[in-house]
């Protein structure tokens, strides 16, 4: 088994933005589809966790890019789990162009029972013969974020659709990022650093309103479904 997966990709017109490089939802895509073919030669993908009435769900995941990759230029994206005890799970990511790395990031994972929502330890996921490789390019820790947004500026508002959901029923990590975005103009979407919090879960049907402060060099976002105190998502955006 591979510590260690790669694999070559082209930058397509359907990863790209309205200037022609990878967009932000694209980095984040292309990191967990790199990581789901990883899982499948390691034999923890997500087939095996289904018949076992299992699935993998992300609580933390941030990014940081270097450079954006062009329309059909190629890369290759590398993953490998660095870190693993009890429940949680911590993914590297890594793009390079021509050898050079471009963008890189981190994600926390965990396994959850599909029908009582309950943890599972992830002995019981990963084969003993799997080596865990230690290398880090990501070594920064996650950032808190104040989950308390009163009197914040609205930001926008998303409505869940068929189309945002997972196979475990609830919004898709990413469509998290696709529908905050959708909330700001193209010109605002020029950052390079982006950390996502996964809270709670989010249902088909549900409208999400998301509320942004200014911090530091950057942004906060909360993303509240339905009237709920607590955010369902938090962002913290450097510019």
């Amino acid at each position: 088994m591979k510590s260690k997966f790669t694999r070559e990709t082209m930058i397509y017109p359907s990863f790209c933005d309205y200037s022609g490089s990878v967009s932000i939802p694209a980095v984040f895509n292309l990191f967990v589809d790199t990581a789901t073919q990883h899982s499948e030669e390691i034999e923890t993908g997500v087939p095996k966790l289904l018949r076992e009435g299992k699935i993998w769900v992300a609580s933390k995941t941030r990014i940081r890019i270097l450079k954006k990759a062009q329309i059909s230029e190629m890369v290759e994206v590398s993953t490998w789990p660095n870190y693993c005890k009890g429940f949680k799970c911590t993914r590297q990511y890594q793009m390079t162009r021509n050898g050079e790395t471009i963008a890189y990031g981190k994600s926390d994972w965990a396994v959850i029972n599909i029908e009582t929502g309950r943890l599972c330890n992830l002995k019981e996921i990963f084969s003993p013969e799997f080596k865990f490789l230690e290398t880090t390019i990501f070594d920064e820790p996650f950032e808190a974020v104040d989950r308390d947004f009163s009197g914040c500026e609205l930001l926008g508002e998303h409505q869940v659709r068929s189309f945002d959901i997972d196979m475990a029923r609830h919004m898709n990590n990413v469509a998290y990022v696709r529908a905050m975005l959708g909330c700001m103009k193209s010109e605002e979407c020029g950052f390079c650093d982006v950390e996502v919090h996964y809270l709670a879960q989010t249902r088909e049907g549900a409208t999400i309103k998301f509320y942004r402060r200014d911090v530091g060099n950057g942004i906060e976002i909360g993303g509240f479904a339905d009237g709920s105190a607590s955010p369902a998502v938090t962002f913290r955006i450097a510019k």
